[in-house]
């Protein structure tokens, strides 16, 4: 009796559907990707957006609490610069008055943060590596830096009309200086993208 022996078939993948499904899938992936990466570099936007405006805040904070200017009494504030006294028109120093500066920036002597005494002594002051706090700390967080690759710059001008404009910039050009400051800090995060913060500050 003859004995039939059974052949068992064996299916699989050819050459040519193996590159093609390895094509297809590296399309698929590289799509994936594309819409991905974007998303996980903006998800970090935010924490540099609220880094930035605590550096901003601080700032301010060490700024607004300096005398208005340079000139005025720093006795209790009796004598404002660029105060009329006596009512005659004229700010002249032997009726005990005074000029506000007509210079930004800090005074001979002044030349670092720790030494600003007023908050135009700010004018100009940019900071890119490590930043510290108004009483001279680094702000580090665990032995980390924690505004590392952060940089703040400020500028302070006379603007009377509080429209965000200084005064010398003004059409037509307003008087040189004022009894109200324009405190500009602008804050450039790891990316790249700066933030711009502004306040004001009476002469009193």
């Amino acid at each position: 009796m003859p004995v039939s022996a059974n052949k068992s078939l064996q299916s699989g993948f050819s050459l040519i559907e193996m590159v093609i499904g390895i094509t297809v899938f590296a399309i698929a992936l590289t799509v994936v990707t594309g819409v991905v990466s974007p998303q996980i570099s903006k998800s970090v936007t935010p924490i540099y957006q609220v880094r930035a405006t605590e550096l901003a805040q601080s700032m301010f904070n060490e700024i607004l609490g300096k005398f208005y200017d340079d000139n005025s009494d720093r006795n209790g504030g009796r004598v404002r610069c660029d105060e009329d006294v006596n009512g005659d028109g004229q700010i002249r120093k032997q009726d005990d008055e005074r000029a506000c500066s007509l210079i930004l920036g800090p005074e001979n002597g002044e030349n670092g943060r720790e030494n600003f005494d007023d908050i135009d002594d700010f004018n100009g002051y940019y900071e890119d590596e490590v930043l510290q706090n108004s009483l001279g700390l680094d702000l580090e967080i665990d032995g980390k830096e924690l505004y590392e690759g952060f940089a703040v710059a400020v500028s302070v001008s006379y603007d009377s009309d509080m429209n965000g404009v200084p005064n010398h910039l003004e059409t037509p050009q307003q008087e040189a200086t004022g009894n109200i400051k324009f405190i500009q800090i602008t804050v450039t995060m790891p990316d790249g993208e700066d933030m711009t913060f502004s306040s004001y500050k009476h002469n009193y």
